[in-house]
């Protein structure tokens, strides 16, 4: 998920006030199609008109604010790239994100999230050997086996 920039003031900027209800939801929902979608600041113009119905009027509003630029394929709001980082940027922040969430699951569960957990056999244990089952661990009758509560790794370590 990526999150869209907006100044605290944008809905006072000079070219935002004066904008009609429909051409100020246009902009906004525009803004947002763009960010969740990695365009760049680009809008076609069948995106335009997934962002707002019959946004013929508002569009032209827009343009002529000058909060959006017309191209030959649709339209690139302007300084949509000074707020709001580009595709580039997300997908190594996304990578560098993946990267270091597989090194915190290798370290907290000696696994990466890619490998397959190998499942452990649960046979049961015999009465003759004079240990019983309870839950996942074996209790001896010593009193030496692992205590609930100290996280996986004391799970892990009573099921080897």
């Amino acid at each position: 998920m990526t999150w869209l920039r907006l100044d605290d003031g944008f809905s006072e900027h000079r070219k935002v006030i004066d904008l009609s209800d429909a051409a100020f939801r246009l902009h906004v929902s525009a803004l947002c199609f763009c960010a969740r979608n990695l365009t760049d600041g680009f809008l076609s113009e069948a995106a335009s008109h997934r962002c707002y119905p019959k946004p013929k009027a508002a569009i032209a509003e827009l343009l002529q604010a000058k909060l959006w630029t017309r191209t030959s394929s649709g339209y690139t709001i302007h300084d949509y790239l000074t707020y709001n980082p580009t595709r580039e940027r997300v997908a190594a922040e996304r990578e560098a994100a993946k990267i270091r969430m597989r090194g915190n699951i290798r370290a907290k569960f000696g696994r990466s999230s890619g490998e397959v957990h190998q499942p452990v056999s649960r046979t049961p244990v015999s009465i003759d050997t004079g240990t019983t089952r309870t839950g996942v661990f074996e209790e001896k009758a010593g009193g030496n086996a692992p205590r609930m509560g100290g996280g996986l790794r004391h799970i892990r370590e009573a099921l080897r």
